[in-house]
């Protein structure tokens, strides 16, 4: 996606309302829609920032990426390898007796087998990840601080 085609859009919508103004407002306008571009360039790229970051800390091992080169912005899907450690999800000493469909057994062992993970491992993450992504669990987004990862 390019900045410019929302940027040009911005000014052009700015020219044509000046126009109901008279000339000394269309030229105000013409200069002030120059010096907008790079502060409407930056917000974008703050918002596009902040929806990278809830997305991320709503998914468990996809994230997105926001990538910008000159006037391209783009996202790229990445899966993060980086599986919780015991640190992360506290010490395993509890266990859990469950009975479960064999067909879903199969289920999970193929996902935790393709990832690279031992069953009890992918299940123990993936319950951490439901667990504290429940929406009675989780704070709202507004007021707190937001990490991501980003680049320009």
């Amino acid at each position: 996606m390019k900045t410019s085609h929302f940027t040009n859009q911005f000014t052009q919508d700015l020219q044509r309302l000046a126009t109901l103004g008279g000339p000394e407002l269309e030229s105000a306008a013409e200069r002030l829609g120059a010096l907008m571009i790079p502060i409407l360039q930056q917000r974008m790229l703050e918002q596009f920032g902040t929806l990278v970051t809830e997305f991320n800390q709503l998914r468990n091992r996809e994230e997105l990426e926001l990538r910008v080169h000159a006037d391209s912005i783009h996202l790229v899907g990445t899966v993060n390898d980086t599986a919780p450690t015991s640190e992360t999800i506290g010490d395993l000493d509890a266990r859990f007796a469950l009975r479960l469909p064999s067909d879903l057994k199969d289920r999970i062992d193929t996902l935790a087998s393709s990832e690279g993970m031992s069953t009890n491992s992918w299940v123990v993450r993936t319950l951490s990840h439901a667990t504290s992504t429940h929406p009675a669990h989780r704070q709202s987004p507004f007021g707190q601080t937001l990490r991501g990862r980003g680049r320009s």
